[in-house]
């Protein structure tokens, strides 16, 4: 299920593409899809057991050769 979703752009109007990565959090509750910034709930939360969740979402400059 996806829960957010993430865009990132040159500050200075470059052109270019960037892949977007999961830096910080629980792999098996989150994923983040790398072409199109997806952020997905793996399985369901358990409120009763964690009251927060922390991601950090990074991304890598696309270098095309």
């Amino acid at each position: 299920m996806e829960i957010a979703k993430v865009h990132a752009e040159y500050i200075d109007g470059s052109q270019g593409s960037v892949t977007y990565y999961l830096q910080k959090g629980d792999t098996t509750l989150f994923e983040v899809a790398s072409h199109t910034g997806s952020v997905k709930l793996l399985r369901p939360l358990d409120a009763e057991t964690d009251t927060s969740y922390s991601i950090q979402i990074s991304t890598h400059e696309v270098e095309f050769l």
